[in-house]
């Protein structure tokens, strides 16, 4: 994994997102690498509301202040596709991400899934490696 560069992950808010964005920050700062987080508004209307993303960025702003030392290793990215797509579309250009972090969904641990459906679609995609960080029940 020395030739990771460049870590996406998604980031929605939710417990299980917010677990997998302070394991790919750890994960980054062991790394040297970069931190792309990545919030998709594709298919959440409420998703879309400029407050709610500004409330989100601020989020994971604080979140990436208690981890990293260099806040201008971490990017913040609002996608206009679904959680899946923007998270692919990591890989390619402008990202260039290497790795792709997700967490598991909350209401999929409720009904004793062990993945949710976008981390398990971005497993089935990816042409990079995935990290599926698990939530807590």
């Amino acid at each position: 994994m020395s030739d990771v560069r460049t870590i996406a992950v998604g980031f929605d808010g939710s417990p299980s997102s917010c677990g997998a964005l302070r394991w790919a920050l750890m994960f980054a700062k062991a790394l040297d690498a970069r931190t792309v987080v990545v919030h998709a508004v594709g298919m959440i209307e409420r998703a879309q509301e400029p407050e709610v993303i500004g409330e989100l960025k601020e989020a994971a702003t604080v979140l990436a202040s208690e981890v990293v030392d260099s806040p201008g290793r971490v990017i913040w990215h609002v996608s206009e596709a679904d959680p899946c797509s923007a998270l692919l579309q990591a890989i390619d250009d402008p990202h260039n991400a290497d790795l792709i972090v997700v967490g598991t969904r909350d209401h999929a641990l409720d009904q004793g899934l062990p993945l949710g459906s976008t981390s398990l679609e971005v497993l089935q995609h990816s042409r990079v490696p995935v990290v599926i960080v698990p939530g807590r029940r």
